[in-house]
């Protein structure tokens, strides 16, 4: 199931990218391949870890969240099942929903970032893409008619 998720081929594991058994898997971090949801994290993490008094005033963390936010294309393992492994869906939908929060909050300071220097446009993009996520997220909804107001 993996491999036709992921589009895996035998040819595939000749390049040594999947480490897959019966029992195990595992990605061979030495590959030419990366993974988006690691380099996702790495940017996200770098501006957590980054001293400043708030994301959306620092000119570094908005270039990184910028990187991090285009990685994001919906879903965790999005159509990705495995029979009688209720372990693996539960951490599956814990992930889902960690990865998503952390696009809402680079998406939200990008929005203010955006705000902030007067780009009402590429604010407003953000807000909206918050919407396309969640359309009951509140915080998208005062940023975009704040935006809308100021243009």
């Amino acid at each position: 199931q993996l491999r036709s998720v992921l589009h895996a081929t035998d040819e595939d594991q000749a390049h040594n990218h999947l480490s897959i058994t019966s029992q195990t898997l595992q990605f061979n971090f030495a590959s030419s391949y990366t993974i988006d949801i690691i380099e996702f994290n790495e940017l996200f993490e770098a501006c957590a870890r980054h001293p400043h008094s708030s994301l959306d005033h620092c000119a570094e963390c908005s270039s990184r969240l910028m990187q991090a936010t285009a990685l994001y294309r919906g879903e965790f393992l999005q159509g990705m099942f495995v029979n009688d492994s209720e372990s693996l869906e539960e951490w599956m939908l814990w992930r889902r929903q960690q990865f998503q929060q952390h696009q809402l909050l680079a998406l939200h300071a990008l929005a203010s970032w955006f705000e902030q220097q007067a780009d009402y446009k590429q604010a407003q993009s953000y807000a909206q893409r918050q919407l396309e996520i969640d359309s009951l997220r509140e915080d998208a909804y005062q940023q975009m008619m704040r935006t809308l107001a100021l243009e």
